[in-house]
């Protein structure tokens, strides 16, 4: 498992006492129910994190699993119409009045240089050939897309798990390259990310390791894989 600063913990990413709090009594609360679980099932595969597994037997990966491939928005379909939602009150962060028309009227929306849009299918855009580096804020579902995609990652975190995220992918698969702020003014310039693109594309070393890891994610879902075994073990176990 990789190193991780404190300051990345999931509950210190909120900048009030009560988020906070709220947060680390889910997290606790989640970490206290391992103990009462059989399995685990996550979103990854053996050859990803064969450390972590081999620590924590009771979980299971059977991924990698792919989000956007079905129809409609199945996620609403786990939600009772009645259930609730607890609100934290924290950072909110807004455009200024005309920030979208001056983005649009600055060309960035056109010329064949790229494109803003509202939602689009991730999983199909990484898939594309063209799709040679993916800028991403290293979400757990996206970090696992760009892999088996075999697609390269500039890693750009914001929030929780997706520092850990990071360092999976810059310093433990070696299959990216970080988003680093400047010292003084403390931003991500677009100089620097398109400089981090650059080496990112020409790297073919990094090419090779995604590459080898894409193949070994690709393995674990076949029939004989792992992921795939692991599976049919928690079926049957639920079964039995």
């Amino acid at each position: 498992m990789p190193v991780m600063h404190p300051a990345h913990l999931a509950w210190n990413c909120i900048g009030n006492d009560e988020g906070q709090e709220l947060l680390f009594s889910c997290v606790l609360a989640g970490i206290r129910a391992i103990d009462e679980c059989d399995y685990i099932l996550c979103n990854s595969f053996r050859g990803a994190e064969a450390a972590t597994f081999a620590q924590f037997p009771k979980i299971i990966p059977v991924g990698p699993l792919l989000t956007g491939e079905r129809p409609g928005m199945p996620v609403g379909n786990f939600w009772r119409p009645e259930d609730g939602a607890n609100i934290v009150h924290g950072d909110v962060h807004e455009y200024p009045d005309g920030f979208l028309d001056r983005v649009v009227a600055s060309g960035i929306n056109g010329g064949g240089r790229g494109k803003l849009v509202a939602w689009a299918p991730q999983q199909r855009v990484l898939a594309h050939p063209a799709v040679a580096c993916f800028v991403s804020h290293c979400g757990w579902n996206s970090t696992m897309e760009g892999v088996r995609n075999g697609v390269p990652f500039v890693a750009w975190p914001y929030f929780a798990d997706q520092f850990v995220n990071r360092a999976y992918i810059c310093d433990i698969w070696r299959i990216g390259l970080p988003a680093v702020a400047d010292e003084k003014s403390g931003m991500v310039t677009k100089e620097h990310i398109a400089g981090r693109v650059v080496e990112v594309m020409g790297d073919a070393g990094m090419r090779k390791r995604i590459e080898a890891m894409m193949a070994v994610a690709h393995e674990s879902i076949q029939e004989d894989g792992c992921s795939h075994g692991n599976f049919d073990i928690f079926v049957e176990s639920i079964m039995s």
